[in-house]
């Protein structure tokens, strides 16, 4: 019963979990082009302990052990994000496709505590180690003799993907999906289709002019796309980027004879490149509204937590040189 009117459970009965996460899946995630939620569904829909239960038999407290368990193996905002994905599956289910429940279970399970904000920004000079070692990179290889090493280019999209990051502060899924054909030259602007974006709302975008100069020497990809990479494939030569400029990092200290920073280079993410872009916007004077017109956050809050203002700026913005000490 549900306010007094008697509530059709059958095809709630009939369904399992594992039913309703392959049809989300199939009807509402893929085409949408979500690869890692798909990824995520297929793994529970072969894995999760729940699989088999009816969604009628599903209680708060079967999710509640689960995200227990789930925090004994990674980290709370992965948690929070697999319950979000499995809740929505089901009130989609109930909203939907006619399977009436009391409650979605999931509306009863509280969701671990998440302190995943970072203030990682970047120190002076690591911007030109790392713009520099997407250019050129030294690998092992025969033509440079035994233990030589031999000097070839990186991918030539690397140094594009990086900077329009840093200037920008696209998110990497909406970087990787840029077309040719969102790219208006005349205006400097490239306009973001709503379904690449993690908000599901389009927005456009000004481009800097080394990002414009940059993707003017591009070559073209057959696919359309002006960066052409995989998700993972771009993570992983971004993590070598990051790693071959700490390299090159020591050996200029080695050369002129001073003690690396151990912290230099070292504890960056990817996305720590979208937090430097909100932040540099800021600083650049730009308001909250202007600021989130770029970027692409529809909670000013949640803007809040992706910018790490430099105090001294603020000061100089706030007294000029009157508040600096000497």
């Amino acid at each position: 019963m549900r306010a007094g009117r008697f509530l059709d459970t059958s095809e709630a009965e009939q369904t399992t979990l594992c039913e309703l996460l392959a049809r989300y899946r199939d009807e509402v995630v893929q085409p949408k082009g979500r690869a890692q939620e798909v990824s995520r569904l297929n793994r529970w829909i072969r894995e999760h302990p729940l699989r088999d239960r009816s969604l009628a038999r599903l209680r708060p407290m079967d999710f509640a052990a689960w995200r227990d368990e789930r925090l004994r193996e990674v980290k709370p905002g992965t948690v929070c994000r697999e319950l979000a994905i499995i809740r929505r599956a089901i009130r989609h289910g109930m909203n939907e496709w006619g399977m009436n429940l009391n409650l979605n279970p999931l509306d009863r399970v509280s969701r671990p505590t998440v302190d995943d904000a970072r203030e990682r920004r970047l120190y002076d000079g690591e911007e030109d180690f790392l713009l520099a070692a997407c250019r050129r990179v030294s690998q092992p290889g025969r033509h440079g003799g035994r233990g030589g090493q031999v000097h070839r280019p990186r991918s030539p999209y690397l140094l594009a993907f990086l900077l329009i990051a840093l200037d920008t502060g696209m998110r990497r899924g909406e970087i990787l999906a840029l077309r040719w054909s969102n790219l208006d030259r005349k205006r400097r602007v490239i306009t973001l289709p709503a379904e690449i974006t993690k908000t599901r709302t389009g927005r456009s975008v000004p481009l800097s002019p080394r990002v414009m100069a940059e993707l003017d020497r591009l070559p073209r990809s057959i696919d359309g796309r002006i960066i052409p990479m995989e998700a993972r494939a771009a993570s992983r030569a971004i993590e070598r980027v990051i790693q071959r400029a700490r390299h090159n990092y020591e050996q200029a200290c080695r050369r002129q004879g001073i003690k690396p920073d151990p912290a230099y280079l070292r504890g960056l993410r990817l996305h720590d490149l979208r937090h430097e872009a909100v932040s540099r916007l800021f600083e650049a004077g730009l308001n909250p509204m202007q600021v989130a017109s770029i970027s692409g956050h529809k909670d000013l809050r949640m803007l809040a937590r992706y910018t790490h203002l430099d105090a001294a700026d603020l000061g100089r913005q706030l007294w000029g040189k009157a508040g600096d000490v000497s």
